[in-house]
């Protein structure tokens, strides 16, 4: 649902983009950046339908310690307010205020992939080792003890300074240069990837994430494997998504309908045999 039941928007309907602009998402684009944007995807809907899947797997285990089932709410303009406000509520959390709202390490304008010299990287050197670390590889160790970098809450009060030093010092190579260089002194850091790079990602190629199958309908296609794993069950082989009526049959013979009365039903147009549409 897209409100929760006990409040004014309760009839209200939502899409993706509503629920983005609602809950501040946009907003903190538009700190970001100077544009108030939608994250380009279906955000809302991708991360609520998560919380959506855990709250049933909670009310399952519940129903089998209990035997008692139970209503579940899941509306998205509620979860989305709790997921960017648990990163953004900041000092406005406290009784009175103490500041503003906002973690400033994600709303700096700066805060984002940093240019290379034939491409972008993203780095996190949030702790002072990481930080240190990365003054002495852009070939500024003297910043260590600058007093607005040398600790981690003074980069945060500094924030936007550290990473104007941080940008012009890793312009100065390539991507993979500077990759190769952050990992041997432990800083967090990957190449960003466009749409089209990230299908041809080293690391998805040895877990064999993406695989081409046979659609029934569609053909040849790309498809990707399940990204998690389990130590016992799961599926291996690929299970397109059912057409309209394709587990008909199936479901009805599981209930007890001989092949007599689903032909019939078929027939009447009680139910659809998706099967034959393949």
């Amino acid at each position: 649902m897209g409100f929760g039941q006990d409040g004014r928007y309760r009839d209200r309907p939502a899409y993706d983009t509503i629920i983005q602009g609602m809950t501040g998402v946009a907003e903190c684009n538009r700190r970001a950046g100077g544009e108030a944007r939608y994250v380009p995807m279906v955000f809302a809907d991708h991360v609520v339908g998560l919380i959506a899947t855990q709250c049933i797997m909670a009310a399952l285990i519940e129903r089998g310690r209990t035997g008692e089932g139970q209503i579940v709410e899941v509306p998205m303009f509620e979860n989305m307010a709790a997921f960017v406000l648990a990163e953004h509520m900041g000092d406005l959390t406290f009784r009175p205020a103490r500041g503003g709202s906002g973690d400033l390490r994600v709303l700096d304008p700066l805060g984002k992939p940093i240019k290379t010299r034939d491409g972008y990287i993203c780095v996190s050197a949030n702790t002072d080792a990481q930080a240190f670390a990365l003054f002495d590889a852009i070939g500024r160790p003297e910043l260590k003890s600058d007093p607005r970098f040398s600790s981690v809450k003074a980069r945060l009060a500094n924030i936007g300074a550290y990473f104007e030093v941080r940008a012009a010092g890793l312009a100065t190579k390539t991507t993979a240069e500077w990759v190769e260089i952050l990992a041997r002194a432990d800083i967090p850091a990957g190449p960003m990837h466009t749409l089209e790079s990230l299908l041809t990602d080293a690391h998805l190629g040895d877990a064999g994430f993406f695989c081409e199958i046979d659609h029934p309908v569609e053909g040849p296609m790309v498809d990707m494997r399940f990204p998690n794993r389990f130590s016992a069950g799961g599926r291996d082989c690929y299970l397109p998504a059912p057409l309209k009526g394709g587990d008909s049959v199936a479901i009805l013979r599981e209930i007890g309908y001989d092949d007599d009365a689903i032909d019939e039903m078929v027939k009447a147009k009680a139910t659809i045999d998706g099967r034959r549409a393949v």
